[in-house]
């Protein structure tokens, strides 16, 4: 379950964003410090809890990682501080997306 008290924090930061877009200078409005949100512990905690509840957390990512592996609170602060590391330090870098395909009745494939 989602912190409440996290995601409140996190929500409110995002409707200040959004205020902020729509109201100061309208396009020509620049956010300078976009990144270290991202850094944000809160934010990337609950990021992670709206991963983990979403239905489609059942199968794993392209980096076999399934929800049974994070169940446990230091398995998911390793993964959230590894994560953390590697978008400080710039060495993140996203793997490819997995690609899947459904058989058709016809018997030819479409792409998932």
């Amino acid at each position: 379950m989602v912190d409440t008290d996290r995601d409140g924090m996190v929500s409110r930061k995002q409707l200040q964003l959004y205020q902020r877009a729509k109201t100061e200078r309208g396009p020509e409005q620049r956010f300078t410090a976009l990144y270290g949100l991202l850094l944000w512990n809160p934010w990337m905690e609950v990021a992670l809890q709206r991963v983990l509840t979403n239905t489609g957390a059942k199968t794993p990512g392209v980096d076999g990682v399934t929800r049974e592996r994070l169940k446990e609170p230091d398995a998911q602060h390793a993964l959230l501080d590894e994560l953390r590391t590697q978008l400080r330090e710039g060495t993140y870098r996203p793997q490819p997306v997995r690609r899947v395909y459904i058989a058709k009745a016809d018997g030819k494939q479409r792409p998932l």
